[in-house]
């Protein structure tokens, strides 16, 4: 999603829709910068994927980065 045209339309149409129905929208296999300032300035600040932190245990998931929204929203 990290270019212009219809996949870029698809997606923001998408965080539209979902923030009007009162949620968000969580990206997945995040792994490039272009990916994340894509998804940025789409309105997406939640995402996961190994551009974000790697797996770990889920006891360990609250003493890291790994859950935390993107650009620290």
């Amino acid at each position: 999603m990290d270019g212009e045209g219809a996949r870029r339309a698809v997606v923001e149409g998408l965080v539209t829709l979902v923030e009007a129905l009162g949620g968000r929208v969580l990206a997945v296999g995040v792994e490039e910068q272009a990916q994340l300032d894509a998804l940025s300035s789409a309105g997406i600040s939640l995402g996961q994927g190994f551009g974000l932190g790697r797996p770990v245990p889920s006891m360990a998931a609250s003493l890291t980065r790994a859950s935390a929204p993107l650009l620290n929203d």
